[in-house]
């Protein structure tokens, strides 16, 4: 399997944290990440996020570059605090051969660090707002594959 983290773009302050929007550059950023991720011809099966407003416009956007168009879902267990090992749970069920979740910090990072280390403590990568980290399972371990943020994409 083949699974894509994505941190949510940048968003505005003032609103109630579930309804933080996206700002422009967070808009502008996460684009640029999705046409990169396009030109990759992902195949995504799903694209899982939140719910929180943030994540939704993040997922959106991915959902409308890719294509072929994957389904799009929101999935409990993303928000900030959540166990990963919800979503651990999750994933070791689903026949996906690839996937993207769209989330936030601390919890992706804790994800991350347990599909990577088995343990959600300690931070294992840094995911800059609209990043996204590439994971494989092949033989049964996660490994890393690639880490790509607005900053270093080719056409961001």
């Amino acid at each position: 399997m083949e699974l894509y983290l994505a941190r949510h773009g940048s968003a505005e302050d003032a609103a109630p944290d579930a309804e933080r929007v996206l700002t422009k550059r967070g808009v502008e950023e996460t684009e640029a990440m999705a046409r990169w991720l396009r030109k990759l011809r992902l195949n995504l099966d799903f694209i899982w996020h939140s719910g929180k407003t943030r994540a939704l416009q993040t997922a959106v956007i991915f959902h409308e570059k890719l294509e072929p168009k994957p389904k799009i879902s929101q999935v409990e267990g993303l928000k900030p605090d959540d166990d990963p090992k919800a979503i651990l749970e999750k994933l070791k069920t689903t026949v996906a051969k690839r996937g993207m979740i769209v989330g936030h910090l601390p919890h992706l990072g804790k994800l991350a660090a347990l599909l990577l280390s088995g343990n959600a403590g300690g931070t294992v990568v840094e995911l800059e707002k609209s990043a996204v980290l590439c994971l494989s399972n092949d033989s049964g371990n996660w490994a890393v594959r690639w880490l790509i943020h607005p900053k270093i994409a080719p056409d961001a």
